[in-house]
């Protein structure tokens, strides 16, 4: 039975023992700087000064705020780090809402923030997990169906695959793009980084740290911590996507265009259309049925797209076409949206969501 103590006393640590494995180790002490906090327990656990815990046997040390630990500690396993460079919001909820969609998985989506935001999954005739995140691209996308499929608990029962592009997808490389670090957030799960450079051998760190967590907290634990940390940002989430296009937006529209059309990158598109076709190859060969979503925008957004990058997208998009049998839906210039059915002057809110989702429902 390991022994660690826990260093910091925040909303983490009162919450921490829903993570440890009590079959695996036990709490002995948690430290605190406040002179406050001298000689009081915590969960019948007490706690204790720095210099106190240099005289207490123990395995592991955990720390769960941001003081950087004394370096007389030894074996410090640093679970605020951790959340700091792999934790995200968006990307662990998928993953949550995967775990919990496994067993009866008719359908899955993916794709970037306008398909995060823009469908209902709840609301399809087919049980369904959303998997399309803020900034995510084509590689992400493809390594998530990569890892639904190949996961045991798959049960084969999946029928439809949702691809979320936009006009800019396949010259978009999240890796190499000024988000590029985002792709430390995906490392949990996949286990890659694709071009983005780990200079300071985080992964390396994080696969030292995930090694021995796993002998220290539940097997589940990235979900657990999921769990833990979700309240705050649920919350917010759910402002954000039920706000409304106002003016200083519509004005922001055109900045926001220019920095998502202003695109021209042929190495990342030839490695893009090659990953599609390679997503497409792999649906298929599982008997599932791709089809590719372009979501709605207004046009305080659609019409700055340029036409050569429109041009050069639909006849990629078309040579796909003519090889694979791909249903596509665009919706990209619909009229049947207005202003109110988003939040800003790309992304539709719940109000847009629900009439974009019984949309599709009737084009399937």
């Amino acid at each position: 039975m390991k022994k660690i103590i826990i260093l910091g006393i925040n909303y983490l640590t009162l919450k921490i023992e829903k993570l440890i494995d009590n079959n695996k180790c036990k709490i002995v002490a948690f430290i605190s700087d406040n002179p406050n906090n001298k000689g009081k327990y915590l969960n019948n656990i007490p706690v204790i000064s720095l210099d106190e815990a240099l005289t207490y046997f123990y395995d592991f040390i955990i720390v769960t705020n941001e003081v950087k630990p004394d370096k007389r500690l030894h074996d410090v396993l640093n679970l605020y780090e951790y959340i700091n460079i792999f934790y995200d919001f968006e990307i662990y909820r998928a993953f949550f809402n995967l775990k919990n969609s496994f067993k009866n998985l008719e359908a899955f989506i993916t794709g970037i923030s306008y398909l995060e935001v823009g469908i209902d999954a709840s609301k399809l005739p087919f049980n369904t997990v959303n998997m399309a995140v803020s900034s995510q691209d084509l590689f992400y996308d493809y390594e998530i169906a990569k890892f639904i499929l190949n996961s045991k608990k798959q049960e084969n029962h999946i029928k439809y695959s949702f691809i979320g592009l936009a006009y800019y997808s396949f010259d978009y490389d999240l890796s190499k793009s000024s988000a590029g670090s985002r792709s430390y957030f995906y490392y949990p799960f996949l286990k890659t980084l694709h071009n983005y450079k780990d200079k300071h051998n985080l992964c390396t760190e994080f696969n030292v740290f995930d090694k021995i967590i796993q002998g220290l907290f539940k097997n589940d634990y990235k979900t657990i911590l999921f769990d833990l940390l979700r309240s705050t940002p649920e919350s917010n989430w759910a402002n954000f996507v039920n706000g409304s296009l106002n003016e200083d937006k519509i004005k922001s529209g055109h900045d926001l265009a220019m920095r998502n059309f202003n695109k021209n990158y042929p190495l990342t598109e030839k490695e893009n259309i090659l990953i599609f076709k390679n997503y497409i190859k792999l649906l298929k060969s599982n008997n599932i049925t791709p089809i590719v979503v372009i979501a709605p925008t207004t046009e305080h957004y659609y019409k700055f797209l340029p036409k050569k990058l429109e041009d050069r997208f639909n006849f990629i998009l078309g040579n796909i076409q003519k090889t694979e049998n791909i249903k596509v839906l665009n919706y990209f210039r619909s009229n049947n949206y207005d202003n109110t059915d988003f939040y800003d002057v790309s992304h539709l809110n719940t109000k847009g969501t629900n009439k974009f989702t019984d949309a599709l429902i009737s084009n399937l």
